[in-house]
């Protein structure tokens, strides 16, 4: 599948959130069930708590064909990406390269740095973020957390 030359983010309707939650479990229960264990209703539990409804947004095509999720927020001079999921279709096309650097245009306006965390254990991920220029800051037992200093002129300081 060749890339698309743009991508939207929409936000998900309150009859979505299940939908939401089959793309995370289908894509991150491996790496959660290596690290924790997995139990079900702990994770749908934990899905809903993590990620309000208003701070998910699916990736959507030019034709508004769903390829992914994303949640990200702001925080400490940062954008946080909490999630980036792909449907395995989409995966290796790439649409997750597009929607980084999407982030990186929000980021970059508002003067932030992009911030996120991945298991160690997705070495796809790692190496996906790497291949962006993403680095490895901290690391416990089960994540990397990486950033990426964006490229961009800092306004002058003036006293």
């Amino acid at each position: 599948m060749k890339p698309h030359n743009e991508i939207h983010l929409e936000s998900l309707a309150a009859g979505e959130l299940d939908e939401a939650y089959q793309l995370y479990r289908d894509c991150l229960s491996e790496f959660i069930d290596q690290a924790f264990g997995w139990h079900e209703a702990f994770q749908q539990q934990r899905f809903r708590s993590s990620y309000p409804i208003d701070s998910l947004r699916w990736l959507t095509d030019i034709n508004s064909r769903r390829f992914g999720l994303v949640s990200f927020l702001e925080k400490d001079q940062s954008l946080h990406l909490s999630l980036l999921l792909l449907y395995q279709a989409h995966r290796g096309s790439g649409l997750g390269s597009l929607v980084m650097r999407e982030l990186e245009g929000l980021a970059e306006a508002s003067g932030h740095k992009i911030t996120l965390s991945t298991f160690r254990e997705n070495k796809g991920a790692v190496s996906f973020y790497q291949k962006l220029g993403y680095q490895i800051d901290k690391q416990d037992e089960h994540f990397y957390e990486m950033s990426r200093g964006l490229m961009f002129l800092q306004p002058d300081a003036r006293e």
